[in-house]
């Protein structure tokens, strides 16, 4: 085949490409409502795609096919994602969802509920085109076909580029009703990255936000104030739990008779309470009720900002004396829990993972709300009072699909297998489920004294799908819109205390965290909170960022919801009891408001702001060290004590006040159970009690241990022992070794020393005792891996997903590839023992980074 023809079948292939590219993105628009002005969308998208096309024909043959088909595809895929996040999102995807692809595995029914077989046309083309090109390459074209003249390339990509640049600043400049940077594919997507990556916030003066915040807080006079002072808290975030389904019935069947018995008996329920979630959804809606801030929207709050300093309800709480802690029946690690947990101030972590039982049937994420109430209650009644008990229940999760023995609700058949028709089941179910444990606190006398919080952690219909916008409009009488959507119950139950009212002043969960500490009576003067106390408030505001647009509101019986396109004049507003629409006019100065107080809280976020006012958290919380405090690995760790008047395992003062006279940071100490119930330092009692003390090799009692003298009049020590020292050597650090019920010991440490669990540096020998560790406030923990035979791969995935200090390994493990592996994920790796100048030098060779040691100095 001559140049001339190949040149011509080349025009012809990019002819089709950009004619099934402009169709593409025809369809594209339309998915995501752009409406009449999809075609003028599309057409600039096509210019983005000649320009691509056109660097693409300077490379030649292979390489240019494979680059063009690449580019080609990753664009089809991320428009059918944008598709498919439109459609429950309202807007598209922003690169920062690429860090939270490891959640979608778990909400895979979700999804598959937002697809329809239109979406799957924005990808349909890949594999034939893909066909096309090996199968012509074969036939048709040599390997070595010649492109179009780079010359003639460059020119076609300068003009389509000067095209496409002349577009978006005409367009944007002179169009009333398109906005490129919110509706067309490319333009949004680079803007997107750029404000990702580049853009910066306005500063804001912490002092005056602390000044705002306490002021909200100051009036001791307020009504209500300290009524449930000094009680237990606990919190239920119901998944799910919209507002409509309260108090109300289907076909003559109480939905939430338990919720509804509830709020009629000690409790204040807020019946104009909204949802405010960013890209975290769930875990957005906790971390927004305990803080007081906004959540992030340059990713999920848990992910990104997990480990900033925060003074939420869990902190204050503790401050106040309180014990805390999180339950969730599902994994530790989704959205990232594990990890934010104690930086929001979790004593305890309790979760699928370690604690629960899939008694019964699963519904859903994971165990069902009646087994996680009943298993939860175990571990609340074994907390110290008081306590602050947060529970997140799973069962009402999208898609609402139960097992028939937890379905009560004679549904009508035009509502079986139905969104709308599962909601109401699983809905019931959690209602159901909900009474059940109010009943087991009375029955474990914990009732009486306990505030009890519930509030919805987001909808669970949304009023952008058209069969749940048809449906819900025809079970309320009136249109489903946003402010029907986002109305999410909150309930403050307070048993006893004869109080009954129904606030219905506008309020988010931003609120939350002011209105309880009203109630209990606890002023809030170190952190920053954006909401109101919403029993004292005169108005309530209520700003949105997700599904409704950045720079939406909803305020006392109006709603302002920003058009998806970023033009103001296409926005919507309407009066809530009225529903007619309300002046444009009238809302600009509260959308101005509602874009401040964001950026207010994104500053924070992003400055970790209170960082700066916290200078040492120790302030904050006698644990809150423990829960911040990251130090950085030493290279040589005193093993056993170090090595003292030639003696090894010696674990005695003399050895660690060596140690430290030698240069030592960091010493490992061993430590046995006596059989009094504490601890000591002593490698093992099998051997080592005849060794140091010649007495019968058994375990001894605190008191007889302490009698024995050790060899060479070298001084053993206990627990306690070991706590005094601690707090005359202050920049010494102990790891240790447990190997007899680690976590035991480890949570006896925490509990009698609080104060010092920042300078206990813990080793676990399984995998799953790092959630349990982490919970009690540990933060440097190292896996050994002298007692474990994990796989490489399994340990590469462990390190990846926890926040290891670090991994030790024998001088086997550590002679293989797995030193190298771990440095590649950043991890720093330990071998033992070392005492040998060349051993070291050869492991250190092999990528270990630090040693156990009796003898080698720093």
């Amino acid at each position: 085949m001559n140049i001339t023809k190949k040149h011509r079948v080349q025009k012809l292939e990019n002819i089709a490409l950009l004619v099934l590219f402009l169709i593409k993105a025809l369809i594209y628009n339309i998915l995501i409502g752009n409406g009449n002005v999809s075609l003028r969308l599309s057409i600039i998208s096509s210019m983005y795609i000649v320009f691509i096309i056109a660097l693409i024909n300077m490379f030649k043959g292979k390489r240019r096919d494979v680059v063009l088909l690449t580019l080609y595809s990753l664009i089809a895929l991320i428009m059918f994602i944008d598709s498919a996040y439109f459609k429950h999102f309202n807007q598209l995807t922003s690169i920062v969802v690429l860090k939270q692809v490891n959640q979608l595995s778990s909400v895979g029914e979700s999804i598959s509920y937002v697809l329809e077989p239109v979406n799957f046309l924005l990808v349909a083309d890949i594999i034939p085109l893909i066909i096309y090109y090996i199968y012509s390459r074969k036939i048709i074209l040599s390997s070595r076909i010649n492109t179009l003249g780079k010359k003639q390339s460059f020119g076609i990509a300068l003009g389509a580029l000067a095209i496409v640049i002349l577009s978006v600043v005409s367009v944007n400049a002179f169009s009333d009703n398109i906005n490129l940077f919110h509706q067309e594919f490319f333009t949004y997507h680079i803007g997107d990255i750029y404000n990702t990556f580049f853009s910066k916030y306005e500063g804001e003066d912490i002092d005056e936000l602390l000044k705002e915040s306490i002021e909200k807080v100051s009036n001791k006079e307020k009504n209500l104030y300290g009524i449930a002072k000094n009680k237990n808290v606990i919190t239920i975030q119901v998944e799910g739990l919209q507002n409509f389904v309260i108090d109300r019935e289907y076909e003559g069947q109480e939905i939430t008779p338990n919720l509804n018995k509830l709020i009629k008996e000690d409790s204040i329920y807020f019946d104009q309470y909204y949802q405010q979630l960013g890209r975290g959804n769930t875990s957005d809606a906790e971390f927004v009720s305990h803080n007081s801030l906004y959540p992030a929207m340059d990713g999920q709050t848990y992910l990104w900002y997990y480990n900033n300093t925060y003074y939420g309800l869990p902190w204050i709480l503790k401050d106040s004396g309180y014990s805390t802690a999180a339950f969730h029946g599902y994994k530790g690690d989704f959205w990232n829990r594990d990890k934010a947990y104690p930086y929001q101030g979790f004593d305890r972590y309790y979760n699928a993972d370690n604690d629960y039982n899939s008694v019964g049937a699963t519904i859903g994420l994971g165990i069902n709300d009646s087994e996680f109430f009943m298993q939860s209650m175990d571990y609340i009644k074994s907390m110290k009072e008081p306590y602050y008990a947060f529970l997140v229940t799973l069962s009402s999760h999208h898609p609402f699909e139960m097992p028939d023995e937890f379905k009560k609700i004679k549904l009508k058949e035009e509502h079986e297998s139905t969104l709308f028709g599962n909601y109401i089941q699983s809905i019931n179910h959690a209602d159901t489920a909900l009474g059940e444990f109010i009943q087991q606190l009375k029955e474990e006398g914990l009732y009486e004294n306990t505030i009890i919080n519930i509030y919805g952690d987001h909808f669970g219909l949304s009023s952008i799908d058209e069969e749940n916008k048809k449906q819900m409009t025809e079970y309320l009488g009136y249109e489903y819109d946003f402010d029907e959507m986002m109305n999410i119950p909150f309930i403050i139950h307070m048993p006893k205390s004869g109080i009954n009212q129904r606030i219905s002043t506008t309020g988010g969960q931003i609120d939350f965290l002011p209105t309880v500490l009203n109630l209990l009576g606890i002023e809030n003067k170190k952190g920053i909170m954006l909401g109101q106390d919403l029993v004292n408030a005169k108005e309530g505001f209520v700003a949105q960022q997700t599904y409704m647009l950045k720079g939406s509101y909803i305020k006392d019986d109006m709603v302002f919801s920003m058009s998806r396109d970023g033009i103001y004049n296409n926005s919507r507003a309407w009066n809530i009891n009225t529903r007619q629409p309300v002046d444009l006019e009238k809302c600009r100065e509260d959308y101005e408001r509602a874009i401040r107080e964001i950026n207010k809280s994104n500053y924070i976020l992003k400055n970790d702001l209170l960082s700066k006012y916290f200078t040492d958290r120790e302030e904050m919380s006698k644990d809150g060290e423990a829960a911040n405090k990251r130090i950085v690995p030493e290279t040589l760790i005193s093993h056993a004590g170090g090595k003292i008047e030639g003696l090894y395992y010696t674990n005695s003062r003399e050895a660690i006040d060596k140690s430290v006279e030698n240069g030592y940071k960091f010493i490992e100490l061993d430590f046995e159970w006596t059989t009094d119930e504490n601890l000591v330092l002593i490698h093992e009692w099998k051997e080592k009690v005849n060794e140091l003390f010649s007495e019968e090799s058994k375990a001894y009692s605190t008191e007889e241990f302490k009698s024995f003298n050790m060899i060479n009049g070298l001084t053993q020590m206990s627990l306690e022992d070991l706590a005094e020292w601690l707090y005359e050597h202050r920049d010494v650090y102990i790891v240790t070794d447990i190997k007899s019920d680690n976590i035991k010991a480890l949570k006896l440490i925490k509990e009698r020393y609080p104060d010092l669990i920042a300078k206990f540096i813990p080793q676990i020998y399984k995998m799953d005792e790092f959630i349990p560790v982490q919970g009690m406030g540990y933060t440097n923990i190292i896996l050994t891996l002298y007692s474990s035979e994990y796989p490489d791969d399994e340990l590469i995935d462990f390190v990846r997903r926890h926040e290891i200090f670090a991994v030790t390994m024998p001088i086997e493990r550590a002679r293989t590839e797995l030193p190298v592996k771990l440095k590649s994920e950043n991890v720093f790796v330990y071998a033992h023992t070392i005492n040998e100048p060349e051993l070291r030098k050869e492991l250190e060779a092999n990528g270990v980074d630090g040693f156990y040691t009796d003898e080698l100095l720093p």
